[in-house]
């Protein structure tokens, strides 16, 4: 009895608690350097991309302690009562190392030895669901989230999580008022901080999507209100504006406010934003000489920004190609973007094939000008 307590103790505080806490370490670390792209409905939760075997990058020292200390557990505290937090851990380290398969290996098994923890339960089942959902396994997902739904009611706390991946599924099946039900159940059972800026920026574009201003210019002004980060908040005024032209129908005093945002100094870094956001209304209005001047405004100012300035590149090469049938401009523009831009944007191929096209067709109006020029001297 007296090693069963011991074991409890060295357990608890020696690898259950200074486990918890690199993983906490770690997720704000994957926080920081994870990019958001805002013209999309942001992730509920963060998760490493799916490994690349051939380009893998070294493990992290945090996931690695907290591997050993997990085994540490299940190999000499035996005895103890915390071989099903051990368990839990494993599979998120394998989660967070981009191995899903090991990680619903680690929480299937959790799931049937530790059932009849109705807390241990539901959070293997949560975190099963996750990693299935990464390994874009939708449908068995659904079926292990059937049963998360079930056993929502059977806990009294610890439900955040849970109710954030059924939102994050709701998402994925573009079930949006589904999503919407289940995001503002988590908001209420959450307590960390990320949750209270994250989660009510997503129910707003959530609520935007739905065409529900009213809800969703509620939940931006909460974020803009809110510690969130800087870009966020950021976003969270640009999408106000937005917002606020659905509503009285106005056009031009969204390019005012946004002009008016450059006067701000905390607004620096984000110019190219902002004029990127003016030329898109202008584009919108047809008046074309002035979307092109505010492209390239934003390309300019896109120091910092690669992403961004391959972007109003991009659009300025559409613009040239789809609008004002410059094909010369159209083919410089796509080439532009094709250097700025990161491969793994979407479409990027066909944006590729788009520039070589427009290249031969190119060569032929120089051959053509050439001959007329040549006719008629």
């Amino acid at each position: 009895m007296a090693n069963r307590g011991l074991q409890n103790l060295s357990a608890k505080y020696n690898y259950i608690y200074n486990s918890n806490i690199l993983l906490e370490t770690y997720q704000e670390e994957l926080s920081k350097t994870n990019a958001d792209n805002y013209d999309n409905l942001l992730a509920i939760y963060i998760a490493p991309p799916p490994i690349d075997y051939l380009n893998a990058a070294a493990k992290t020292k945090e996931l690695e302690d907290i591997t050993k200390k997990a085994q540490a557990i299940i190999a000499e505290k035996n005895l103890s009562n915390y071989i099903d937090e051990a368990y839990i851990l494993l599979g998120k380290t394998n989660f967070y190392n981009s191995e899903y398969f090991n990680a619903v290996a680690y929480f299937s098994y959790t799931s049937r030895a530790f059932k009849a923890d109705k807390k241990v339960y539901l959070k293997a089942l949560n975190w099963k669901a996750r990693s299935l959902m990464q390994m874009n396994d939708l449908a068995a997902a659904s079926k292990v989230l059937d049963t998360v739904k079930t056993y929502l009611d059977s806990v009294k706390s610890n439900k955040a999580e849970p109710l954030a991946t059924l939102a994050q599924m709701s998402i994925y099946k573009y079930q949006y008022k589904e999503a919407i039900s289940y995001l503002k159940l988590a908001i209420k059972e959450a307590s960390d901080i990320q949750s209270r800026t994250r989660w009510p920026y997503i129910l707003a574009q959530l609520y935007e999507r739905e065409k529900d201003y009213n809800l969703s210019l509620r939940n931006y002004t909460k974020v803009e209100n809110s510690n969130a980060p800087f870009e966020m908040y950021f976003n969270a005024k640009l999408s106000k504006i937005r917002i606020n032209d659905a509503l009285n129908k106005l056009t031009t005093n969204r390019k005012q406010a946004l002009l008016k945002l450059l006067k701000d100094d905390k607004n620096l870094d984000y110019t190219d934003q902002i004029y990127y956001e003016v030329a898109e209304d202008y584009y919108a209005d047809k008046d074309f000489a002035k979307a092109v001047d505010y492209y390239q405004l934003s390309a300019q100012k896109s120091t910092i920004n690669p992403y961004q300035k391959g972007l109003s590149h991009l659009k300025i090469a559409v613009l040239n190609f789809k609008d004002l049938r410059d094909y010369v401009n159209a083919k410089l523009y796509y080439d532009s973007a094709i250097t700025t831009l990161p491969k793994t944007y979407r479409n990027y191929e066909s944006i590729v094939s788009k520039s070589e096209n427009l290249g031969f067709l190119t060569e032929r109006y120089q051959i053509i000008s050439e001959q007329d020029t040549l006719q008629a001297i």
